[in-house]
């Protein structure tokens, strides 16, 4: 912990602003501590411990897995993250995930002299440069793919910040998509939500370069049964991983 501790301090370009906010931090907690009451309380709900209630939901997962569980609308992965800063001379602000310092500041272990992550406007798409970080190599060691647990957090956190991003890119993108097409299917939905006494929800239609939308899964499909189609039916149909191991 020293060593890491001692490259951080003399390599890693927000070391100096981590110590200013520590600084800041504990003159918020003074002024906050000589304001505060004297007469404090700490009240423990026992909900959990509700007669109604199964204990056993509350019991510790047996199961050593990572996952990450998001509140969004319509199911769309956020594409922003809780990660405030406070910069000199201005209020506190959220940056974004597209913000090339998200990926540093967020693991710092991984990444001990600040390199900088995905920034946009570049010759290759977020998905391509997560890939090119998580890839084996015969003759460069990567850290990252012995991370253990945080290297599962990375890999999920990036997913889903790819996912959010991509999402977005065809929200704010929808009439170079040719969305226009799909009035037709619009009318449909907002007729069926007229009948059903319900507000229709936010419209996003997906194309088929979405990676796991149903016209994806419905263009491969029809893809194959070309295929079949021209060749005739498969006699053999083999399966196999992409694990280099």
């Amino acid at each position: 912990m020293r060593k890491i501790d001692e490259i951080i301090r003399r390599a890693n370009p927000f070391a100096d602003a981590y110590k200013m906010m520590l600084k800041l931090e504990q003159r918020v907690l003074q002024e906050e501590r000589n304001e505060a009451s004297e007469n404090i309380t700490i009240i423990i709900s026992d909900d959990r411990l509700h007669i109604s209630q199964h204990r056993g939901r509350y019991n510790a997962p047996k199961i050593n897995d990572i996952a990450m569980v998001f509140r969004g609308s319509c199911g769309i992965p956020p594409n922003n993250r809780d990660i405030c800063i406070y910069p000199r001379q201005r209020e506190l602000s959220r940056i974004s995930s597209l913000n090339p310092n998200c990926d540093p500041m967020t693991y710092s272990l991984f990444f001990s002299c600040g390199e900088r992550g995905f920034r946009i406007n570049q010759s290759y798409s977020e998905l391509q440069f997560y890939v090119h970080r998580l890839s084996v190599r015969r003759d460069i060691f990567n850290h990252i793919l012995y991370g253990g647990m945080l290297m599962q957090q990375y890999v999920v956190d990036s997913y889903v910040k790819v996912e959010g991003n991509r999402w977005n890119f065809i929200r704010f993108n929808e009439r170079a998509l040719r969305v226009e097409s799909y009035l037709g299917l619009a009318d449909h939905i907002n007729a069926l939500s007229s009948e059903a006494d319900v507000r229709p929800g936010v419209t996003l239609i997906l194309p088929s370069s979405f990676i796991g939308s149903s016209k994806e899964i419905q263009q491969n499909f029809q893809n194959a049964m070309s295929i079949v189609r021209d060749f005739g039916k498969q006699d053999l149909f083999f399966a196999f991983t992409c694990n280099p191991k």
